[in-house]
């Protein structure tokens, strides 16, 4: 898909494109101004409903990890390292319910 982007020569055009949208912020830096798009709010992913509450949980981080989790859980290291672990264990268990090694 090709999508042919407008020609910007000014930051006003810009703003006057995310004006209200609370996902863009336009921050200065000393070489000018830049924008950012901000995905990590709560409503932006839709939530994940596996039957398995650890899949639940391990797909929510990686989707938005600034999401807040319940004090009694501890957020792991590297929650895609820990997803693929978690879907192994599940691929293995899979498979052994079938009869195969």
């Amino acid at each position: 898909m090709r999508y042919k982007f407008p020609i910007i020569t000014d930051l006003s055009q810009v703003e006057a494109a995310i004006k209200g949208r609370e996902e863009f912020i336009v921050a200065e830096r000393e070489f000018g101004y830049v924008v950012n798009y901000l995905v990590n709010f709560e409503t932006t992913f839709p939530q994940i409903n596996t039957k398995d509450p650890e899949l639940n949980k391990l797909a929510q981080q990686i989707l938005n990890p600034s999401a807040r989790l319940p004090r009694d859980q501890a957020a792991p290291p590297n929650p895609r390292q820990a997803l693929g672990r978690v879907l192994q264990r599940r691929r293995e268990q899979l498979l052994r319910r079938v009869g195969r090694p």
